[in-house]
């Protein structure tokens, strides 16, 4: 099926739900069944025609089928395994970012990364620079987090910093907070 992910009145995307070992299986049994397919026609053609020749030709025409339909499969497990931004959401990027440095005492977005983990788990990580005070962080952490899962990210993790401007001693320096 699918599901469709997205914030209220905005772009809305839509995200395959598929298994990529589910698709391995399909495409296995697709190559048997065109491997003994192709054994019987080609032996039909060798024993009544004395065509040779369909044998290495019925071969070829499995194989490429076979490779065709696999790449897809190889693209998307190439992407998990390099963490690549899932295409559903690799255009809306900017627009996540701006919605995350509207947040009320977010200043800047250092850091943002969206990718998939499996065909069921997107991940993202945000790390945020804020003013405000440590109780202000949990709100903040919220709402960010909110945001992410509106897009569809199953696994949001927030990191805020909190950036200090009193005329103190402590200006411009940051604290890590959780």
């Amino acid at each position: 099926g699918h599901r469709v992910v997205g914030p209220a009145g905005g772009r809305f995307l839509t995200v395959k739900g598929h298994d990529a070992n589910m698709q391995a299986v399909y495409l296995h049994v697709l190559a048997d069944t065109l491997g003994s397919a192709g054994v019987i026609v080609s032996s039909v053609l060798v024993h009544y025609r004395g065509w040779f020749i369909a044998d290495p030709i019925c071969s070829l025409a499995i194989g490429s089928l076979i490779f065709v339909s696999v790449l897809p499969l190889v693209t998307e497990a190439g992407g998990t395994l390099l963490q690549r931004t899932p295409s559903e959401l690799a255009g809306v990027m900017p627009e996540i970012r701006r919605r995350v440095k509207d947040i009320k005492g977010v200043v800047a977005v250092e850091s943002m990364h969206i990718w998939r983990q499996s065909s069921a788990m997107v991940v993202g990580t945000l790390r945020l620079h804020a003013h405000g005070e440590v109780p202000q962080i949990a709100s903040m952490t919220a709402d960010a987090r909110s945001l992410l899962k509106e897009y569809g990210v199953t696994d949001p993790c927030v990191q805020i910093e909190l950036v200090h401007t009193n005329s103190n001693s402590t200006a411009g320096r940051k604290s890590p907070a959780t």
